[in-house]
């Protein structure tokens, strides 16, 4: 191999690097904006910490005279998650899971809590100190 070729080789090879370089710091921090996680890899965690809440819906709510249950979604993460609301000031220690809820219950006190995320169709549901509240249809 001469000098000139080894020359163009070692541009080449330049170029590449550097347009690699400037592709990845025009690249998003994932491919699903600013979230840490997309579909089951949220599975079990949590949606305020993931990101997953910043373009949160509700997709169906249920109540009690004691709490609100909402089953929320994100479509950055692909994930959904049940969020609990107290309605009663004296109501503050309640619960929110989704499904059986042996991954993704949370209990604590409070006005609001949320579950850990799961992917697919799931109910949400949540309950208050002293009462068993409501569930979602599944969605």
């Amino acid at each position: 191999m001469n000098l000139n070729t080894r020359h163009l080789l070692r541009l080449g090879f330049a170029g590449v690097i550097s347009i690699g370089a400037i592709l990845g710091t025009l690249a998003p921090a994932s491919a699903h904006g600013l979230s840490k996680c997309y579909g089951n890899s949220c599975r079990g965690k949590d949606p305020n910490a993931m990101g997953c809440d910043r373009d949160a819906r509700t997709l169906t709510v249920e109540r009690n005279r004691e709490i609100k249950v909402e089953l929320r979604y994100s479509a950055h993460c692909d994930a959904r998650w049940a969020r609990t609301t107290a309605l009663r000031p004296h109501r503050n220690y309640i619960s929110a899971w989704l499904g059986s809820g042996k991954v993704t219950m949370k209990t604590g006190v409070g006005s609001v809590i949320w579950s850990s995320m799961w992917t697919g169709p799931v109910k949400a549901c949540g309950s208050s100190f002293d009462s068993y509240g409501p569930c979602t249809h599944k969605e």
